[in-house]
């Protein structure tokens, strides 16, 4: 199935993550343009060692979501608006709740929540001027069924979530839509180091992922908009074995 494309420009968040340099090349492939956050300049420089040999096809970038300074830095100096944001990026605190740290939380909310938020209502305003963009966010599949010290995370991804829903509600009409794919295990990143010590059924590739992910950014897919799909192959479907 060939995929065809309204935009070019695709703001990749997390994108020196083992998927967002998948993705990178994928979206290469279909003759996309990606730019690729980083949240520092060594991981910017993860980046290009990646994706050596791409030069010119691809750009890089710095933000750093746990600092809202750097967020609006970030906007403030985006010459160009993208057509297409796909949003990877999460940043790690896993604890019981009853044991958790507040500040501990209120700085992962402010990364995954404030700052998102922030970013999102930056774009979708440049995007309603050129009346087309389209955001994809990468959740999980515990945003309803979490493991236990997973209540942060959860919490972050449907919050995410609701963010990226009532973008695609508010502005769906006028050109800028929003979509979510909850994704189980993937066999790279947090979730390599998890499957290592554990045998689970249904793991979700990451080439499968960015396919996924790409097909959504795809003219074919701009009817879904505002709601999510589970991609877990069936794990959360039945109860567990």
């Amino acid at each position: 199935m060939k995929l065809d494309f309204t935009g070019k420009n695709v703001l990749v968040t997390g994108g020196n993550s083992d998927v967002g340099l998948s993705l990178a090349k994928l979206v290469m492939d279909a003759g996309l343009f990606p730019v690729l956050v980083a949240r520092n300049e060594k991981k910017r420089q993860r980046i290009a060692d990646s994706l050596h040999g791409h030069s010119g096809k691809y750009d890089t970038t710095v933000m750093d979501f746990s600092k809202i300074s750097s967020v609006n830095a970030f906007t403030a100096a985006m010459e160009t608006c993208p057509d297409y944001l796909v949003d990877l990026y999460q940043s790690d605190y896993e604890s019981m709740v009853a044991a958790s740290d507040t500040s501990r939380v209120s700085e992962y909310m402010a990364c995954n929540l404030t700052a998102r938020a922030a970013l999102i209502r930056f774009l979708s305003r440049r995007m309603l001027k050129q009346k087309f963009g389209r955001m994809i966010f990468i959740s999980s599949v515990a945003a309803d069924y979490p493991a236990q010290g997973q209540g942060f995370y959860a919490a972050s991804k449907l919050a995410g979530e609701a963010l990226y829903k009532n973008i695609g509600i508010e502005l769906g009409r006028r050109g800028v839509t929003t979509f979510a794919i909850r994704p189980g295990y993937i066999d790279s990143g947090r979730g390599a180091r998890f499957l290592e010590k554990r045998q689970v059924p249904w793991v979700i590739e990451k080439k499968a992922l960015c396919e996924t992910i790409l097909f959504f950014l795809s003219k074919s897919a701009h009817r879904f908009n505002a709601g999510h799909v589970v991609m877990d192959g069936g794990l959360s479907s039945g109860k567990p074995e």
